[in-house]
């Protein structure tokens, strides 16, 4: 895989998102607070968290084991994770 062996460095050096886009993606597809989304190449889940924060229930897919682990551990199954409201952290 293109980030195995990689992924702590992508977690700690790879810029997040502009919030501004983010609410922009939000406000176009018409999603509202507490729908399920979906968050394919999630990675180390930047834009999952930002979904999350927002009050979606987010379910992460990606096919790099290590860039789940990085921040998701609590995943339900090795290559899909889902992450509610309540679990974001906040720093």
């Amino acid at each position: 895989m293109r980030f195995s062996g990689a992924a702590a460095g992508y977690a700690r050096f790879r810029p997040g998102y502009p919030e501004a886009l983010v609410d922009w993606v939000v406000a176009e597809s018409a999603v509202r607070e507490g729908d399920r989304v979906v968050d394919v190449g999630c990675g180390t889940g930047i834009l999952t968290r930002m979904l999350a924060r927002r009050g979606f229930d987010v379910v992460g897919i990606d096919p790099n084991e290590d860039m789940l682990a990085v921040e998701f551990p609590y995943r339900t199954v090795a290559l899909v994770f889902q992450i509610r409201p309540n679990q974001v952290r906040t720093s």
